[in-house]
């Protein structure tokens, strides 16, 4: 799986501009390491705001009934078909949450996931078969 992501913004011309001046200038690299740097530093700037609201994530998922397998990830989470069935043959269902990146394997049919989860919190990416992010519409935010 990729370390990365890409995204598409929009930008004013002016501003796309000022990035390109700095690029020829030789403060950066290119336009991307610009803007990633820029990411950086803002997500460095509010780190004691995601820290305080993971710890609210965290009291949350932890208040569910005894019969839900909590998960809660800062990084990238792959499961597969076996681990939900380990899931429910304990008789629990799972929530999920991930800042980061969530990948359902080949393996999980549609059946098995809208037997074994609950709910899923996901800030990132999410991958999975069209079969089952169908399923899940309903559970995901």
């Amino acid at each position: 799986m990729s370390t990365t992501e890409k995204i598409t913004i929009n930008i004013s011309a002016v501003d796309l501009g000022k990035i390109d001046l700095m690029v020829e200038e030789g403060f950066y690299t290119n336009r991307t390491d610009f803007i990633r740097t820029g990411i950086k530093q803002m997500l460095l700037q509010h780190e004691s705001d995601t820290e305080q609201a993971v710890l609210r994530i965290r009291a949350n998922i932890g208040k569910e009934a005894s019969r839900i397998s909590r998960v809660f990830a800062i990084g990238t989470i792959a499961l597969s078909g076996t681990k939900l069935e380990r899931v429910l043959a304990e008789n629990k269902r799972m929530k999920i949450a991930v800042i980061g990146s969530l990948k359902f394997e080949d393996d999980i049919t549609p059946e098995l996931v809208d037997q074994a989860i609950e709910s899923i919190w996901i800030k990132g990416v999410f991958k999975a078969p069209s079969a089952v992010k169908k399923v899940l519409a309903g559970r995901i935010s």
